[in-house]
């Protein structure tokens, strides 16, 4: 994977479909990282970047980026799909390492804070965003127990996935 300095092709939709990521956020572009600065390199270890080459695969299965992206950007249960296969990955990378079992466990915390937090548009809890990385529930029934706040949009898949 190429990793490059800048914003993706997508960057002002994210802003405005999703709103503004954080300063530190990355983003994949077919075989492209975008890292918002040169000092982020550092932070590219292996569970990130297993979490951002999924989203490689998962857009070369898509057909391309741009239709990834399109549906990422407008489809929330998509989007929650996307994110939740790259997190179980970048959690079973951290899991192989043989860390302590409360390093683990922090980590996950802190993946799940990034998943139900303003990044993805807020999608779910982060007690639920805990239990779809850590394996504890199932993808339909995050999506069954997502918060209200997103209608049913969310509701409406749980009998696709």
């Amino acid at each position: 994977m190429k990793v490059v300095v800048g914003r993706p092709p997508v960057y002002d939709q994210i802003v405005e479909l999703i709103g503004r990521p954080p300063s530190n956020a990355v983003f994949t572009w077919g075989d492209t990282l975008f890292i918002p600065s040169e000092g982020i390199r550092s932070q590219l270890d292996a569970a990130l970047m297993e979490h951002e080459n999924t989203h490689t695969r998962q857009q070369a299965r898509a057909g391309g980026p741009e239709k990834w992206w399109e549906r990422y950007l407008h489809e929330l249960a998509f989007r929650l799909e996307q994110e939740a296969e790259a997190y179980q990955r970048q959690a079973a990378v951290v899991k192989v390492l043989g860390l302590p079992r409360h390093v683990r466990r922090n980590y996950e915390r802190q993946l799940a804070r990034d998943l139900s937090g303003p990044l993805y548009g807020h999608l779910l809890t982060r007690q639920a965003a805990f239990a779809l990385i850590t394996g504890r529930e199932s993808l339909s029934t995050s999506i069954r127990n997502r918060r209200s706040r997103h209608g049913n949009e969310l509701a409406a898949v749980h009998t696709a996935v």
